[in-house]
């Protein structure tokens, strides 16, 4: 008998497989332990938390920057018409020469009626936009005190 084929009935009655190096498998995933889990949520937040303060400080830069467009008059709705209930002595409105009582026919030719309007307008205008003089344009009527 040939030296091989002794070996072959112990080979295939016997529990041992033919062993030979296999590709390793990675081990199966499992879940982080507590304690990287904490740091990892704790480096986060600290993370987090300084961008939001970054872009605060920024926000807060750019809003003292902006200047809001005014007129110097606090124009109160009466009847669907704007009226002037209290006039800044240095304002625009006062150099204008708007008075308390005035009603506001339009700003720059457009009508407005209603505060939001007027709101509208002056961020359209600007804030260093010049009144149209009362020879020009009628920006608002004047009514007896």
């Amino acid at each position: 008998m040939a030296v091989g084929m002794d070996m072959a009935p112990e080979l295939l009655n016997s529990n041992q497989v033919a062993t030979r190096p296999l590709r390793t498998v990675p081990p199966p995933y499992r879940p982080m332990n507590k304690e990287f889990q904490i740091t990892f949520t704790a480096v986060l937040l600290v993370l987090v938390t300084a961008a939001a303060a970054t872009f605060a400080w920024i926000n807060f830069q750019k809003e003292s920057e902006f200047q809001v467009p005014s007129d110097g008059i606090w124009w109160v709705e009466k009847h669907s018409k704007l009226v002037a209930d209290h006039v800044d002595e240095d304002g625009p409105g006062a150099k204008a020469g708007v008075k308390v009582g005035d009603e506001l026919a339009a700003v720059n030719q457009a009508g407005v009626r209603r505060i939001p309007e007027l709101v509208r307008q002056q961020y359209r205008t600007g804030v260093y936009s010049k009144l149209p003089t009362p020879w020009s344009a009628t920006p608002f009527r004047s009514t007896p005190n």
